[in-house]
């Protein structure tokens, strides 16, 4: 079957399967440029020059053995639906592995001056399976990519610096693009809430270093909501103020716990009304259908994000962390943690994309 291929075009800030019209193209300059980063073998084949700044796409290859070990060991099939129940732990995991799901981020420098990502996108391509994807395909077409290979494109748009004409040079001494791998979570342990005072043993996976975390205060907190959409959130949850010895950067804690999910406020309604949703199991709509935007979704469990670092008066290592939220009061001797150090998979890299002669 022939596809009617539509002619290629990129624009700033726009996406792969975006409306391209009404919009001024960006020049293409081919740079070719080709490197190994973050275990695998990237390629970048273009960089567009537009009105509002630069367009920079990547593409990285995916060894095939590797992408099918990965959906074997998670149990997934064909078109990525997962075949057994994953705990949130596992879920985690495999979004984690996933070698489709690599996570950087690229910064250009353009004659001295840095420029930063404002628009992004991504998407994969697998042999076989996106022959009818007409707008993945002609990405891998247009730069005489492999069919046969797996690849992840990405596409980001840098605005100009500045507003000046300065900044949008027409002339390219130098532009390189700096990439710095995303940070990965790596267990370092559960325990369940300490007493004020108490403390528990932690390791970081892979260093020989120990740490001990120690409860500065343990206490259940309620949230002020507020109810003006019908629904009923969950309010009620645990905060502990502790501190890691000696002090580490990106070390968090999370309740292993989901939550309780939101659901809706019961409404009074005309007897008949009531027995039909009832027996037929309606759903009741009105202004109880719109978004929830506050700590939590309809159809998830509700999470207090938290973060508290001791000011300079305070020890060093002080943080507080909030358990997820319930409908009951929380008792802080249930909750159980988890404890995780963050880092870099590897380090960053600078690869040149285009130098005056």
């Amino acid at each position: 079957m022939r596809h009617e291929h539509r002619r290629w075009k990129v624009c700033f800030g726009k996406n792969f399967w975006g409306t391209q019209e009404e919009n001024d193209p960006g020049e293409e300059l081919r740079v070719d440029r080709e490197f190994e980063w973050h275990g695998y073998k990237w390629r970048i084949p273009a960089v567009y020059r537009c009105r509002q700044g630069l367009v920079v796409d990547f593409a990285m290859e995916v060894p095939q053995e590797e992408l099918r070990a990965y959906m074997e060991k998670w149990g997934l099939t064909e078109d990525g639906e997962c075949n057994r129940t994953l705990t949130r732990a596992e879920e985690q995991q495999m979004e984690q592995e996933n070698p489709l799901n690599v996570g950087f981020c690229a910064e250009l420098e353009l004659n001295g001056m840095r420029l930063h990502s404002r628009d992004g996108c991504g998407a994969g391509y697998l042999p076989g399976e996106m022959a009818g994807d007409d707008t993945v395909a002609a990405f891998r077409r247009h730069y005489g990519l492999d069919e046969t290979t797996v690849w992840k494109f990405w596409r980001e748009s840098y605005p100009w610096a500045t507003r000046s004409r300065k900044s949008c040079s027409k002339r390219f001494r130098v532009l390189e693009v700096r990439l710095e791998a995303e940070l990965e979570q790596h267990p370092a342990g559960r325990f369940r809430t300490p007493a004020v005072g108490g403390s528990v043993t932690l390791h970081e996976p892979g260093n020989a270093q120990t740490y001990q975390l120690t409860a500065l205060d343990v206490r259940s907190e309620t949230l002020e909501l507020p109810d003006c959409d019908g629904w009923e959130r969950p309010n009620c949850f645990c905060m502990m103020t502790y501190r890691l010895t000696p002090a580490a950067e990106n070390f968090f804690l999370s309740d292993c716990a989901e939550g309780d999910h939101p659901h809706r406020r019961p409404r009074n309604l005309p007897p008949e009304r009531a027995a039909l949703e009832k027996k037929y199991g309606l759903e009741p709509q009105g202004e109880g259908d719109a978004a929830i935007a506050v700590i939590g979704g309809a159809d998830g469990p509700t999470a207090v994000f938290c973060t508290v670092r001791g000011s300079a008066d305070e020890a060093e290592g002080v943080a507080a962390a909030c358990s997820s939220c319930y409908f009951e009061p929380v008792e802080p001797e249930h909750i159980t943690w988890q404890a995780a150090f963050c880092r870099r998979p590897c380090a960053g890299a600078v690869v040149p994309l285009l130098a005056a002669p």
